[in-house]
């Protein structure tokens, strides 16, 4: 197969307009910033677990439960940050999309 080099511009892009970079952007970033507080919640979780059983003192226990909330609520807003960005991004495609389309 045998394929025409491109000369010039390529003729398959069109320019994204300055709303839809934004968006892409902030897309990205919700995403980064999803997998970076979901990294940090596993590596604690897995700290948490793998630390060696402490002698029992009410206050211990309470902390040690306080520390598996806090854990667990930065996992969750951290996925939720994800499927924001991934509902973002699907957002400025289709408003590209349309805009192509007019």
């Amino acid at each position: 197969m045998i394929i025409a080099p491109r000369t010039g511009p390529s003729s398959t892009t069109t320019p994204v307009s300055r709303l839809g970079r934004a968006l892409d952007l902030l897309a990205l970033l919700l995403v980064l910033l999803g997998a970076g507080g979901y990294l940090v919640s596993y590596l604690g979780l897995t700290r948490l677990r793998a630390a060696p059983p402490l002698e029992f003192t009410p206050g211990m226990a309470i902390q040690q439960l306080a520390e598996y909330h806090r854990l667990v609520l930065i996992s969750r807003v951290a996925l939720a940050a994800i499927i924001s960005g991934v509902s973002c991004g699907v957002y400025a495609w289709f408003h590209e999309r349309r805009a192509r389309s007019r």
